[in-house]
This record gives structure tokens, sequence and C-alpha cells, in this order.
């Protein structure tokens, strides 16, 4: 009975930190503490509940090693803590390769991309022509007044353009799962002009790269 009870609880949190997980590209767009504080709780999770399968991953173990060793060596408050966020993500991506053979469980993962991509563009599209629209949120212009940068949906942090860099090819993996593979030409055309917009160059660079690769991938193919 008190096995079973175990399990069932098991079952519901690591549910809940899945559901969580999907919910990633939200609370990118509310904001760093919102998404520093649900990674934390997923990573919680991830380790309570997968225990005996992190510790007999040797590669945690070390690197886990290795940051504790410096932090007990270090009197650097700033370095203790950025070490502790550094383990934080290495218990995320160990819950990523969990999930990632599991389609059923990432499928509202993808859409949720694919939603946030489609929001962040049209809002960075709609503020750079019309700049006053959306009071809270920055807008960086040139000497003669021209918009060089937007925030969009990120308020103050001119962030948008990394943000749809990183999730677009989550986006397009949905479109592949659906099978609507008429609506990816769409996806990335819309998502050159949120990031065109959004004034970030390392992002627009990158998007330049993945394109080539993915449209020479499909052409190969």
């Amino acid at each position: 009975m008190l096995n079973l009870l175990n399990e069932n609880i098991k079952f519901k949190f690591e549910n809940y930190s899945v559901f969580l997980f999907t919910l990633i590209p939200f609370l990118y767009i509310l904001g760093n503490a919102i998404l520093d504080i649900g990674i934390v709780i997923i990573a919680i999770c991830i380790f309570v509940f997968n225990f005996e399968n992190i510790i007999k991953n040797k590669y945690f173990l070390i690197i886990s090693s290795y940051f504790l060793l410096i932090s007990f060596l270090s009197i650097d408050i700033e370095i203790i803590l950025n070490l502790s966020i550094l383990i934080r993500f290495v218990l995320l991506f160990s819950f990523i390769a969990l999930l990632i053979n599991n389609d059923e469980k990432f499928e509202k993962f993808y859409l949720y991309c694919f939603i946030c991509i489609l929001s962040v563009s049209i809002i960075n599209s709609f503020q750079y022509f019309f700049p006053n629209s959306i009071p809270w949120s920055q807008v960086n212009t040139s000497d003669s007044g021209d918009v060089v940068r937007v925030g969009g949906l990120f308020r103050n942090e001119l962030i948008s353009g990394s943000f749809l860099i990183y999730f677009l090819p989550f986006g397009l993996i949905f479109l592949k799962m659906k099978k609507l593979n008429y609506l990816e030409i769409f996806l990335l055309i819309i998502t050159f002009f949120g990031i065109l917009f959004s004034g970030e160059r390392s992002a627009f660079i990158s998007f330049i790269l993945f394109c080539g690769l993915y449209l020479l991938k499909d052409f190969k193919k």
C-alpha cells in the first residue's frame, strides 16, 4: 500500500514537472526571475524522483564533484551561486534527455514554442512600425529617430531575437509532427522579420546560417 502511494506521488510530481517544462517558452517571456524559479522547481523534482538514475551517471557525478570542490575552495559567494546555477542546468538537460524520445510528452512544448514564436515575431513587427503602441516596452532609436531595436514582449530586455532563434527549431518540429510542412516557409519568414526588427545582429546571423542548413537538408532529401 505504501509503495503504491509513493508511486502515485512520484507519478504526479513527474507529470507536474513535465507540464512546467512545457511552459518554459512562456516563463522565458515573463522574465528571468520567473524562468529561474520554474527551472529550480523542475530541477528539484528531477533530482528527488530520479535520484537513483542520476547518481549512477558518472558524468553528472564528475561535474557535480568539480563544482562542489570549487565551491568549498572559494570564498566568493558570487562564484558559489554561479556554480549552483550551472548544476541546475545540468539537471535540466538530464531531464530533457529523459523526455527527448517521448513525443507525446514533448508535443505541448513544441506547440507552445510555435505559439510564442508567432506572438513574439508579430509583436516585434507591430512595435517596429508603431513604436508608441506598447508604452511599457523599450524601443531604441538612432540619432535620426529611426527605430533600431524593440523590446516587444520582453519589455526592457532586448533579447527577443535570441528567444526566437533558440525556440525556432522546436516550432519547426511541431509543424513536422502535425504534417503542416507547407507552413514551414511562413514560420521562417515571420521569424525573419521578428529577428530583424529585434535589432540583434548575432541572432540575425544565426538565423541566416540556420536557414541555410535547414533548407539545404530538405533540398538534399
